[in-house]
Order: structure tokens, then sequence, then C-alpha cells
């Protein structure tokens, strides 16, 4: 038998399809990937700069844009450090909006990874089958929150009229 040669692919934060700082290895030996190694590091965008000093809803409103793939997260995170300092209670049905909205996001944003990564290497198929994959949750969240993008479902203290869904969106939804 000839010697088994293993070559490392490195996709690094030079590569241009990638979005953000982010780095894979993968070691192959023939067609097969024999180990891989993630690294994942930080982009600092100084928006704790910018929102210094502004409205709580502007700088809420700010926070939602911080990305566009998980905006739903900033904004939530945001929103429950000013309503712990400012003590104020969320009503646990508002409570539950939020959390679906964050699990069908994290969906989403995973599906999204998943094709961008496939698309990355090449792989047409999986690429689509994941954006396929994603499409249904993306029409969930557009019916929920009247957004696909920037829901700005959650508000100080709850969410927006619109987020709370009526007995037909609900059937709808399922």
């Amino acid at each position: 038998m000839g010697e088994v040669k293993v070559t490392e692919i490195d996709v690094g934060t030079v590569h241009p399809v990638l979005i953000e700082p982010f780095r894979t290895r993968f070691w192959v030996e023939d067609e097969e990937v024999i180990d891989c190694e993630i690294t994942y590091n930080a982009a600092h965008r100084g928006i704790e700069r910018i929102i210094e000093g502004l409205p709580i809803k502007k700088a809420h409103m700010i926070t939602e844009k911080v990305c566009g793939l998980c905006s739903h997260a900033h904004l939530w995170n945001s929103l429950r450090v000013t309503e712990k300092a400012m003590g104020l209670e969320v009503p646990e049905r508002a409570n539950y909006i939020r959390v679906l909205v964050m699990e069908l996001d994290r969906v989403h944003s995973h599906l999204f990874f998943l094709a961008h990564g496939c698309e990355t290497l090449g792989h047409e198929t999986f690429t689509y089958r994941a954006f396929s994959l994603r499409e249904p949750v993306m029409r969930i969240l557009q019916e929920l929150t009247g957004n696909r993008v920037h829901y700005s479902a959650p508000v100080l203290g709850g969410v927006r009229p619109r987020c709370d869904p009526s007995e037909e969106t609900r059937k709808k939804i399922v």
C-alpha cells in the first residue's frame, strides 16, 4: 500500500465567503474529512459606546440592528438587562412569545450557517436543502412578528401587539 497523504484545508478569516471572524481547518485524507478545528473570535463593533447616553427605546432599536441574522437575541438581551435594572416584570404570555421567537430565530440561524458552510465547501445540493428547511421557519417568523428580518417582537415590559397571535394565526402557524 502507498503512503497516505493528509491535506490541511484552511478556511480562515481572510477567506472572502466568511462574514464573521471565524476559522475552520479541515484535515482530509482522499475525500474523507478525518479531523476538524473550529475557532471563533469576536468582532468588536463598539455598540456600547454608540448607545451610551441615548434614550432607552433608541438604544434598543440600535442593539437589534447589530446583526440581521440574530437580531432577536441582541434585542432580547438588551431588554432583559434594562427590565432587570428597572425592576419590570414581563407577563408570562409575553415571555412565552419572546422564547418562541428566540427559538425560531435560533433554528433559522443554524440552518443559515449550515447552508453557508455547505456553499463554502461547494456542496450546492446541501446548501439548497438547508435553505429549503429554513424557509418555513422564516415564514412562521413573518406570520408571528410581521417581519422576516429584524422582527422587533419584544419591547420594554412585553411584546408588540402584532406579535400576540390570534387564534387564526396560531392555527395557520401550526
